[in-house]
């Protein structure tokens, strides 16, 4: 079940953080649970932000965070997701899916015009099936490098 996260949600979905960012692309940097928790903490407390979790059989399944801004160059607000975390047993189910449907109707209740993800943590091809089928369109890649 997709919901919005309390401040009870905030250590469980730390520990899954912690967890993919040990896994993934991000691995080589160091992770400070604190910092953690102070992204989570500003994401439930600001109308800006979203914060959802999955719950599924009473335990957290995923997070997924986002936030609002202006562009660079008008007064247009954009949203931006900016983690999607989901415990690897619980992929295959509909989990992104959802959380990319709750995100833009959050999206459109804060009278943003356009609304951007980019999975970077787990490269996976099946996000673009994904982003395609709830009406995401491909407008460029993600560049990355370890320094």
């Amino acid at each position: 079940m997709i919901r919005y996260a309390t401040e009870d949600d905030i250590q469980a979905s730390v520990e899954i953080g912690f967890k993919f960012i040990k896994d993934g692309y991000y691995s080589h940097l160091p992770v400070d649970r604190d910092m953690m928790q102070g992204h989570a903490t500003r994401a439930l407390e600001s109308e800006w932000w979203l914060y959802l979790v999955d719950e599924i059989d009473g335990s957290q399944a995923g997070f997924f965070s986002a936030h609002i801004e202006e562009t660079l160059f008008g007064p247009g607000r954009i949203a931006i997701q900016d983690l999607m975390f989901i415990l690897p047993q619980y992929r295959r189910g509909a989990s992104a899916l959802k959380f990319l449907r709750e995100f833009e109707k959050w999206s459109v209740s804060k009278d943003c015009s356009n609304l951007y993800f980019a999975p970077s943590v787990h490269v996976d091809s099946r996000f673009d099936t994904l982003a395609k089928r709830v009406g995401f369109e491909y407008i460029g890649p993600q560049y990355g490098k370890k320094l």
